[in-house]
């Protein structure tokens, strides 16, 4: 009878092992992305890709506001270059424009009244446009797709989003002072989400018993990536939101009022490959 026990149990500690060492062995930030390449296209194909161009709708609204504004953006990126731009039917707010042309980031003005607050924060961390961290796969820029980038990177464990398992990397960058997490899906190794969040300290007051009043802020900026579909001979999102969010302060002020969280979303419609680019395709005009 033992023995019988014993050849039974035998099978299943095999699995025990197996599965305790395949989920017990930590995943390095090169098998993250050797994954997470494969996830958005054959590395081939991938390579090859000189430049990527996507068009699609944009909106725009104040979380607790029944205003909304309607527009288009469109992101052209090769692999050390990229530029953002953003349109709105609105005087208030008619256009972002930003990118990195492999020099120098260059964020204009979104009116002659100063920036929205998606281009003050990118104004504000520029790393997040020269490091290639913003918008994730949607820029040929993307760390992930140009050795990881200038700062530290690494994974950091796991964490639940929406009830999925998600692979979580660190990434501090040099000279900067926010800080990125990016959220890879478990079982795909599409990036899904990034993080991107700014702490300041509370400020000094004229006094002691001034100073006791005073709170720190958090800034953070989100970003969200689904509904992923094939474009030519790459795996892309074709939704993708951003949201801005402040806490430990008062409202964000916004040229329509103020509130705690702002977001624009995108559809992504539209897209085309290896274009014959002007010398100044990704030129940006500050005037």
């Amino acid at each position: 009878m033992r023995s019988l026990l014993v050849r039974a149990f035998i099978p299943v500690l095999v699995f025990c092992s197996i599965s305790s060492t395949t989920f017990g062995q930590e995943m390095t930030i090169d098998d993250l992305t050797a994954k997470h390449i494969a996830a958005v296209g054959a590395k081939e194909k991938l390579a090859s890709v000189r430049n990527l161009f996507l068009l699609g709708d944009a909106g725009f609204k104040i979380h607790g506001s029944a205003a909304q504004l309607a527009g288009r953006a469109a992101i052209l990126s090769d692999r050390a270059r990229v530029t953002w731009g953003l349109t709105f039917q609105s005087n208030e707010y008619p256009q972002d424009q930003f990118g990195f042309d492999g020099k120098k980031v260059v964020v204009r003005r979104t009116s002659p009244e100063g920036r929205s607050l998606l281009t003050q924060f990118l104004n504000d961390n520029r790393k997040l446009l020269e490091d290639g961290i913003l918008g994730g796969a949607l820029s040929r820029t993307w760390i992930l797709l140009n050795n990881g980038g200038k700062g530290r990177i690494k994974v950091a464990g796991t964490k639940k989003l929406d009830g999925r398992e998600t692979i979580v990397v660190d990434y501090n960058p040099k000279g900067a002072d926010f800080l990125t997490k990016l959220y890879f899906d478990a079982e795909t190794f599409r990036h899904v989400r990034s993080e991107h969040t700014v702490a300041q300290s509370a400020v000094q007051g004229p006094s002691m018993d001034a100073s006791a009043g005073q709170a720190g802020s958090l800034t953070r900026l989100t970003e969200v990536f689904s509904d992923f579909k094939k474009m030519g001979d790459l795996m892309l999102p074709t939704a993708y939101k951003i949201t801005y969010s402040r806490s430990g302060v008062g409202n964000v002020s916004t040229q329509a009022g103020s509130a705690r969280e702002v977001e624009w979303s995108f559809r992504f419609t539209d897209f085309a490959v290896d274009q014959d680019l002007a010398d100044d395709a990704f030129a940006i005009s500050t005037d």
